[in-house]
């Protein structure tokens, strides 16, 4: 199936929130205290994302956004979570102010300063995240059909490499 995601598109972020430096080989995000995002523009229905994260250590969190507004304010987060040693699927604004989005959480080996290989694959309302080739997640997007895709980090610092974007080839499915 990750073969028909062979359209690749540029991925071209521009700041977000916090501090940033963005080249054409990687993010990096600065948020010690506060959150940092940089945006890559509009998500495609059905489409593959891939990034190599690196966080520092003390980061509380980082990850990709997914059909976020242009604020950050509204969208979904895959969030990994160094402390809690976990994978979060989370959407903001949440019903009853919960922590993340119950039951889509999965347990997760991380460690600062080594890479950790994100693959998402999104087709309308179903999202599938993979990291490192080891664990899986999937989840639903039904409230937010449109927005934006970037990358994050809360409370810490994170590199964010090898990002890329792909759709699938028309006629394959």
């Amino acid at each position: 199936m990750l073969h028909a995601f062979s359209v690749e598109h540029a991925c071209t972020f521009q700041p977000g929130l916090g501090k940033s430096l963005i080249t054409s080989q990687a993010v990096q995000l600065d948020a010690a205290g506060s959150l940092a995002c940089a945006s890559a523009g509009l998500l495609p229905a059905s489409c593959k994302i891939h990034a190599t994260i690196v966080y520092e250590p003390d980061t509380r969190g980082c990850g990709l956004a997914l059909r976020t507004s242009e604020d950050f304010e509204s969208g979904y987060y895959i969030r990994l979570e160094p402390a809690q040693q976990r994978l979060v699927f989370d959407a903001s604004p949440r019903p009853n102010d919960q922590p993340f989005m119950i039951g889509l959480e999965r347990s997760i080996h991380l460690e600062p300063s080594t890479r950790i290989q994100i693959t998402v694959l999104v087709e309308d309302s179903i999202c599938v995240v993979y990291v490192n080739g080891e664990t899986a997640m999937s989840a639903r997007m039904y409230d937010l059909t449109k927005g934006s895709w970037g990358v994050f980090v809360q409370q810490g610092a994170a590199k964010f490499t090898d990002l890329s974007l792909a759709e699938r080839m028309k006629g394959s499915k």
